[in-house]
């Protein structure tokens, strides 16, 4: 993986991480993998799933946003 600041020792923080599907809103187990630092510095293990969103982005009906 070559020298990042979690394999020196400079990476202060755990990041959790998640994906999101190429086809939004999808299942794509199969098509992805999870990852995760021995160390527990970097976990990648959801996947990302959007539900109830107009473009607005308010989670509520569009014609009253």
């Amino acid at each position: 993986m070559g020298c990042s600041l979690a394999d020196v020792g400079r990476l202060t923080l755990r990041i959790y991480a998640m994906l999101e599907c190429p086809v939004r809103n999808t299942v794509c187990g199969n098509e992805v993998r999870m990852v995760h630092r021995e160390d527990g510095r970097l976990s990648v293990r959801s996947v990302k799933l959007f539900a109830g969103m107009n473009p607005m982005g308010c989670g509520i009906p569009s014609n009253t946003c």
